[in-house]
């Protein structure tokens, strides 16, 4: 399928973002950024490729998830935004019936100027990995509460962050659409179509028929979207989001099957493409202005 390419999207430079390590361990991929200085110093990389947004899960001392630890963060977010100018946001760890402890790490560091947008998952999917063409024995459920959203939501508010959206199954994006007028002060909510790729299919599975089906769930909200693949690679589908508008997030968070292709190679790919195809990569305050920074 080919994607219409009209003088709007070409003139609209792309965001490209890449999300550094996630739940990914050295046995899965050799390069993945762990420590406060690895983080650094990949992600720097990247923005040397054309990265302008970083997302990081946070880790503790020994590389255990510490995802809501607003002290695992506190040294990466504050070299890459108050130093390079890069946007910067965290994950969340799994919902346990609390909103206000599940986000306190995005409280506190968003008031210490360090956040530029805020993870906000508006739904519930199941997350059940498969190899061989077999699933596992077992999953687990990613729950995100209405109460969690709407917390999370008045958080961006009062600190005027962007929610980064990460629409995993077509009733994120009509929740999200549903909950917005409820917080009319509210920056723009970057949404992401997360497809699932095969080592994780949930959702839709990465094909530019579906890139069509979410860009049509979001109507006339002009909100920006990119495309993500969870569990596959996002390159196969980068080129029909690039001609239709989208932005584009890599990262080894995403997918670490290849151990060739770290972050920076995967920031490199994507920059190049977009170049192929006539369009501009965004700086940091480009990617800023562009999600209502």
């Amino acid at each position: 399928m080919t994607a219409t390419t009209t003088r709007d999207t070409i003139d609209t430079p792309l965001i490209i973002e890449v999300a550094v390590n996630g739940g990914t361990s050295r046995r899965e991929h050799p390069r993945v950024p762990l420590s406060p200085a690895e983080i650094l110093a990949d992600a720097r990389a990247c923005a040397e490729e054309g990265a302008s947004v970083i997302h990081v899960h946070g880790r503790a001392s020994d590389g255990s998830w510490a995802f809501d630890d607003a002290a695992a963060h506190r040294e990466a977010f504050t070299g890459l935004r108050k130093e390079d100018g890069l946007l910067v946001y965290p994950s969340m760890m799994f919902t346990r019936n609390d909103p206000a402890g599940r986000f306190a790490h995005v409280d506190e560091l968003a008031g210490e100027g360090l956040l530029d947008w805020a993870p906000v998952d508006t739904g519930t999917t199941y997350l059940i990995g498969c190899s061989d063409g077999r699933l596992a024995a077992r999953g687990f459920a990613y729950e995100n509460p209405v109460a969690d959203n709407r917390h999370v939501l008045a958080l961006c508010e009062r600190h005027g962050l962007a929610p980064s959206v990460a629409a995993y199954e077509p009733h994120f994006i009509r929740h999200l659409l549903l909950l917005l007028p409820e917080f009319p002060r509210l920056r723009p909510a970057v949404v992401r179509f997360m497809f699932g790729g095969a080592r994780l299919p949930f959702g839709f599975p990465p094909d530019p028929v579906f890139i069509d089906a979410y860009v049509h769930l979001l109507a006339d909200s002009g909100l920006p979207w990119m495309v993500a693949c969870y569990g596959g690679d996002v390159l196969p589908i980068a080129e029909h989001a690039i001609r239709r508008g989208g932005h584009v997030r890599v990262g080894l968070e995403d997918d670490a099957s290849d151990p060739a292709r770290g972050n920076v190679e995967r920031v490199r790919e994507v920059a190049a493409l977009a170049r192929r195809l006539g369009r501009r990569i965004a700086t940091p305050e480009e990617a800023r202005r562009l999600t209502g920074g």
